[in-house]
């Protein structure tokens, strides 16, 4: 079996920071990672934040101040 190794780039503490926020945040099942979800958040997808607002009830209204 071949494992892929998983690159992870570095963005500006800014960025960083708003994606540990985020991720922090997100309790729910996501079938990809917390920080994927928090890239898709501030790229504004529009999928992904339905089934954020969806899933983080509670924390829905945090989680959009940070993006």
């Amino acid at each position: 079996m071949v494992e892929a190794n998983a690159l992870q780039l570095k963005y500006d503490k800014f960025l960083e920071s708003a994606l540990a926020e985020i991720g922090d945040l997100l309790k729910g099942d996501y079938s990809i990672s917390k920080r994927a979800i928090g890239l898709l958040l501030l790229q504004g997808d529009s999928q992904t934040e339905k089934q954020v607002r969806n899933q983080e009830v509670s924390s829905y209204l945090s989680i959009q101040k940070i993006m």
